[in-house]
């Protein structure tokens, strides 16, 4: 009896060392390791979809027509720049222009005398009326007050009731909406700071759709959406969006952050 005793005894010693020394520490371990590897997923899954919100938030803000349209005016004025010397190559790429927004924006380009050189086989609204507000840029304010006067009938029906020639000429380098029969259009110019006479002015009567528009951004961000989401999910993205039934007004900054959100 007393040899089981001491049996019994020894075990329970054992066993209280080895729940101890071993089972608890190993537990303990197990644990440990379980939080921090659902801690680092949780992180990652956060870093993730903070990740995923800055990069639509990126394509919400550059599919915005203001936006979109503004940029590609901006580089047709970078391009002039550097096929001045090869002003056939520039053609071409208005052409390749007109071609990728599926419209045909009006291109007026001065020379650093003034003077209209789009070349005449490109059919534009009205020479005339172009030339003379281009001219009102090296005018002085009384000249441009007899322009405004004079020529208000010409210009309310070439760009719109609300053009207004003084709020043309402090836009430079910047998109401005004109309304045409409740049809909003676009205006834009730009000219040389070493020849304030040399310039483009750029009239984007049609808007490409928010569904163009969209796809062409998902495009140039293909590479970091790839990285976000598999080949498989890529259409989440466009759900997200609903590109094929939101109105223009839900591709703003506000609607993104809000369908972003449910992410986190």
């Amino acid at each position: 009896m007393d040899s089981s005793k001491k049996i019994f005894t020894s075990i329970l010693h054992h066993s209280v060392a080895i729940i101890l020394f071993i089972l608890i520490p190993l537990f303990s371990a197990l644990y440990l390791c379980h939080y921090l590897i659902n801690l680092e997923a949780k992180e990652s899954l956060q870093d993730t979809a903070s990740e995923i919100k800055d990069t639509l938030k990126d394509i919400a803000i550059e599919t915005n027509v203001d936006y979109f349209l503004l940029k590609e005016a901006r580089e047709a004025w970078v391009t002039y720049n550097q096929k001045r010397e090869k002003i056939d190559d520039f053609w071409n790429y208005y052409n390749n222009l007109c071609d990728y927004l599926k419209t045909k924006p009006d291109l007026y380009l001065f020379d650093t005398n003034g003077n209209l050189v789009t070349p005449e086989k490109y059919i534009l609204k009205s020479r005339p009326l172009a030339s003379k507000i281009w001219s009102s840029i090296d005018n002085t304010y009384e000249e441009n007050c007899d322009i405004a006067i004079k020529y208000k009938k010409e210009f309310k029906s070439f760009l719109g009731n609300e053009f207004k020639l003084g709020k043309f000429l402090d836009n430079r380098d910047l998109l401005i909406p004109i309304i045409i029969n409740a049809k909003t259009s676009y205006i834009f110019w730009k000219n040389s700071p070493q020849n304030p006479k040399e310039g483009i002015l750029i009239i984007f009567w049609d808007i490409p759709s928010f569904n163009f528009r969209f796809k062409e951004i998902v495009k140039r961000y293909s590479s970091k959406l790839n990285a976000l989401f598999s080949i498989n999910n890529m259409g989440f993205i466009e759900n997200l969006l609903d590109n094929k039934n939101i109105s223009e007004k839900k591709a703003d900054y506000a609607y993104i952050l809000n369908e972003t959100n449910k992410l986190t």
